[in-house]
């Protein structure tokens, strides 16, 4: 130290517990005490804070971990959706061709009935050359209950009636099979 003993520097040291009574060698035990405690705060304080980084550390290698798993799913999630978005445009796909075929279907079937239709007047106009087409345009004059029973005696004569002219493609299925899946 300096010129002056540490006694005479007393009020220097007076908030540090430094009494006047102490000889200089008290005084310097006493402030190596104070400054060793200092020490072993500032080393306990340090030991908290890695204590505490280590924790931080974990914490962050945890975060880590599960941002791997979670940009594993997000990986996943978006391959699922690319393939769902191809299934989807395969199904937008087959859509569009069924909705084409149901559409010809549709046209195929309107031109058979018209066919059939303009074949039997056709033929009821061959055979009975004073019949009133206009009859036609009236249809049934009963209630729908007795047009069913006419309806359901002519069967079998309608179906026989459209077999002989071909109609109905060999390939198609029979009327039983047809009103089943109805």
């Amino acid at each position: 130290m300096s010129d002056l003993s540490i006694k005479t520097q007393y009020n220097a040291y007076s908030y540090l517990g430094v009494d006047s009574n102490m000889d200089d060698r008290s005084i310097l035990v006493h402030l190596l005490k104070l400054h060793l405690n200092f020490l072993l705060a500032c080393i306990s304080v340090m030991l908290e804070s890695l204590d505490a980084n280590t924790a931080l550390t974990i914490s962050v290698e945890g975060l880590k971990n599960k941002s791997k798993v979670l940009e594993e799913k997000l990986e996943t999630t978006t391959k699922d959706a690319q393939l769902l978005q191809q299934q989807v445009s395969t199904l937008e796909a087959d859509k569009g061709k069924l909705k084409l075929e149901k559409d010809e279907a549709i046209e195929e079937g309107y031109t058979r009935c018209i066919s059939g239709s303009a074949y039997t007047i056709a033929l009821f106009q061959h055979h009975l050359p004073n019949l009133d087409l206009g009859l036609l345009d009236v249809g049934f004059r009963c209630d729908a209950a007795q047009r069913d029973a006419l309806m359901e005696q002519t069967h079998d004569a309608a179906d026989a009636f459209v077999t002989s002219l071909k109609l109905i493609p060999e390939d198609a299925p029979a009327e039983e099979e047809a009103v089943e899946d109805q």
